[in-house]
């Protein structure tokens, strides 16, 4: 039905200006602006694009940096207390912060990757678990080697 109407209304306009002398149509001066106007547009869009994708990467740059800055101070806070209390905690705040970070990120590559469905994996937290404990046992990150480390305890 549309192709039939359509071929009807475009045999009316030919026949209109062949016959009668009356010109229904367009100049073609329109398309040439008109692709000006997408390229200009897909330009724009592009530029948007990209702007919010650089304040989202220095927004989540940001964040890392204070859960980074976060492990360090509960690690400075507690780094002349041995206890395995002490150490539990350091532990704790190290794997949550962590787990922090791990849900941002999830939340921001949900719709594309569908990365909130795997993000507490029991496997990968007791890697991270493991990981964590190993660099967080006695407060001071395993610095036996550090000399700014060592100047530190002997200061005290």
């Amino acid at each position: 039905m549309y192709c039939i109407l359509n071929s009807l209304f475009t045999f009316l306009i030919v026949y209109l200006r062949e016959k009668k002398n009356i010109d229904l149509t367009f100049s073609s001066k329109g398309h040439s602006f008109m692709s000006l106007m997408v390229s200009f547009l897909v330009v724009t869009r592009a530029k948007v694009v990209y702007s919010r994708y650089m304040e989202g990467r220095g927004h989540l740059s940001s964040a890392m940096r204070s859960c980074r800055e976060i492990v360090q101070h509960a690690c400075i806070l507690s780094m002349f207390q041995k206890t395995d209390l002490i150490k539990q905690w350091r532990s704790d705040v190290a794997f949550w912060t962590i787990m922090v970070l791990r849900a941002l990120c999830a939340t921001i590559e949900f719709e594309s990757n569908n990365l909130a469905e795997r993000l507490f994996d029991a496997k990968e937290l007791d890697s991270v678990r493991g990981v964590i404990d190993s660099y967080i046992f006695d407060g001071d990150f395993n610095t036996e080697g550090d000399p700014n480390t060592n100047r530190m305890r002997n200061s005290n």
